[in-house]
């Protein structure tokens, strides 16, 4: 009743208490860092093994096994799940919540190096990560329209930088997005009248779009590298490519073939309303408010 009383006794005071209470609350809940999912320390590392052509049963036999009999006495785990599949398999390791992920890493490290002189030989070196929900994207762009490949890509990229440039943003990483390549169509009887080989052909292609080294210069204040540029830029470059002097004529790559840019194969597809985009992960850095990374990137 003591306070009761000293509440009625000094209401004044007590109202005025109250009421900055009530706003320190309210502008702490306001400014408070708010996400959807916050960083959290999840207690599971994975091991990727890779061993182009290899079956199933021998991914389990010659990859898997030798890791997992190795790992399986790092301190704090607590259970190990692993899958064989062609072309490779991986192991699962999940640990006591609570556990220390770099003295853990360590450990799994040290033991996979073991495990790598029991590996065949072309086995692909073990690849070791650890699962972390920052590193999730938090936001995904996409980018569909009725204009060329080539524009749409170009756009992305500008935005890529653009969004990387955010101080809170970890990587904006493109998807859906294919690189140009140049494709080059041989005229066989051009070739064959000419008297050429096409892998000739290929060796002259290769030796004139390469970077050389012409060594060091030192100034006195330093020494630096020097390169001869020698890459193709544009398709005028390949087409003016000296082949062949007949005479007092120079055959050049144009007389015996053809070159376009235009995009290798897709190893991914992004759609947007079942017509073709392009998107973009944006994934933010440990720590940052995930509120305040989206506003940004969206303004």
């Amino acid at each position: 009743m003591k306070i009761i009383d000293f509440a009625l006794n000094h209401s004044r005071t007590f109202i005025a208490v109250l009421f900055f209470l009530i706003i320190a609350g309210t502008s702490t809940y306001l400014t408070i860092p708010k996400e959807a999912a916050p960083d959290v320390n999840i207690p599971f590392i994975y091991i990727s093994l890779s061993d182009r052509g290899i079956a199933p049963e021998d991914s389990e036999r010659l990859l898997v096994k030798p890791v997992e009999d190795e790992v399986k006495t790092v301190e704090g785990l607590k259970e190990m799940r692993s899958t064989s599949y062609s072309g490779g398999g991986n192991v699962l390791l999940e640990f006591d919540a609570g556990f220390n992920a770099d003295k853990a890493m360590d450990d799994i490290r040290e033991k996979v190096d073991r495990a790598k002189g029991n590996l065949p030989d072309n086995a692909d070196d073990p690849t070791i990560n650890e699962v972390n929900v920052s590193a999730f994207p938090i936001l995904l762009i996409s980018l569909s329209g009725d204009v060329q490949e080539r524009s749409l890509q170009r756009f992305a990229e500008i935005l890529q930088d653009e969004i990387e440039g955010i101080p809170s943003v970890l990587e904006a990483k493109i998807g859906g997005k294919r690189k140009e390549q140049v494709d080059v169509i041989i005229d066989v009887r051009s070739l064959e009248g000419y008297n050429l080989r096409l892998e000739e052909l290929i060796n002259i292609v290769n030796q004139n779009n390469q970077m050389i080294s012409a060594g060091e210069q030192d100034t006195g204040d330093g020494s630096f590298s020097i390169s001869v540029p020698g890459l193709y830029e544009n398709l005028e470059d390949v087409l003016e490519t000296p082949i062949k002097s007949q005479g007092d004529s120079v055959i050049r790559f144009k007389d015996v073939a053809k070159v376009k840019k235009t995009f290798e194969d897709r190893s991914n597809y992004a759609r947007v309303g079942g017509k073709p985009a392009i998107t973009i992960e944006v994934s933010k850095r440990v720590g940052e408010n995930l509120i305040d990374t989206v506003n940004a990137v969206k303004e």
